[in-house]
């Protein structure tokens, strides 16, 4: 089974069953390096106490961590797993008809299009029949627009939502596990609140750099200020612009006397490892998609 296949089933079963209420299962994604485990988890998780689905993965996966495995387990089996997580006799029903699907419909192959996400089931519907079931309740088109897999295979990815779920971030970060639920969150409600463009200064273009610095020089003229001192100035404009619109130099949110990166420095020691921002993703509901 191909990993990423799975990671697309997961991504897609958050966006949609997110309007249903879904929990996000973002302790056992950020602890298992297996995304066929945060799939399950996330099937387990409707109307589900986040400790109660934890133990419940657990449990299952300690009798089969394949789809294929998965599937010669007998309802039964699965039941007994995974009680008394809600709902769980359909749960059973659903992990089995989740694994025939990834097997028989996506073997080793990666879905590429939203049509073929689309058809996987989840709850005994169709992802388009939510959607429709979707439609039905608010009255208004329900469809997903994009997606994108963020995956970290010798870190964490941690997770954030906001507004009602309308807006979402993920962070890949390089760190130990317990890092996820930390400061892995705490960052990735920095890139909700912050809005910032890129984690570092050197991944702002030099086009970009010029064309601010000479943006400041102007200003600085037109204030009337000596021509010796425009451009000590236009570069202290300039490191103000990094601290906007960089990750690590932003102004912490919850701390305002530190930034981004020195609260993952202090993290960092406190683990005696490195833990580092590699990228983020932010959607908002509604934004113009380029």
């Amino acid at each position: 089974m191909n990993d990423r296949h799975i990671h697309d089933v997961v991504r897609i079963l958050k966006k949609d069953l997110g309007a249903e209420k879904l929990p996000i299962v973002t302790a056992l994604a950020e602890r298992e390096a297996d995304p066929f485990a945060i799939l399950i988890s996330t099937l387990l998780s409707l109307r589900t106490k986040d400790e109660v689905t934890a133990e419940a993965t657990d449990r299952l996966f300690q009798l089969a961590s394949t789809p294929q495995e998965m599937l010669v387990l007998s309802e039964k089996e699965i039941i007994r797993a995974i009680y008394p997580v809600g709902f769980y006799r359909n749960k059973a029903r659903t992990i089995h008809e989740t694994c025939r699907v990834l097997i028989e419909r996506f073997d080793s192959r990666v879905p590429d299009t939203i049509e073929e996400l689309l058809t996987l089931r989840a709850g005994g519907k169709t992802i388009a029949e939510l959607q429709n079931d979707m439609l039905s309740k608010v009255g208004e088109k329900i469809e997903i627009r994009r997606f994108q897999v963020v995956e970290a295979r010798d870190g964490v990815v941690s997770a954030y939502t906001h507004l009602g779920n309308k807006l979402g971030v993920l962070v890949e970060l390089q760190g130990p596990p317990g890092a996820a639920n930390g400061v892995g969150r705490d960052v990735a409600m920095q890139v909700a609140a912050m809005n910032p463009l890129v984690v570092s200064r050197d991944q702002i273009g030099k086009e970009i750099v010029a064309r601010e610095l000479e943006v400041y020089m102007a200003q600085a003229k037109n204030e009337g200020k000596p021509d010796h001192i425009v451009e000590k100035i236009a570069a202290g404009r300039l490191e103000k612009f990094y601290q906007e619109v960089c990750l690590l130099e932003q102004t912490y949110i919850k701390d305002g006397g530190k930034t981004v990166r020195d609260v993952l420095q202090e993290e960092a020691q406190k683990a005696g490892t490195p833990i580092a921002v590699r990228r983020y993703l932010r959607y908002h509901l509604g934004e113009d998609v380029k």
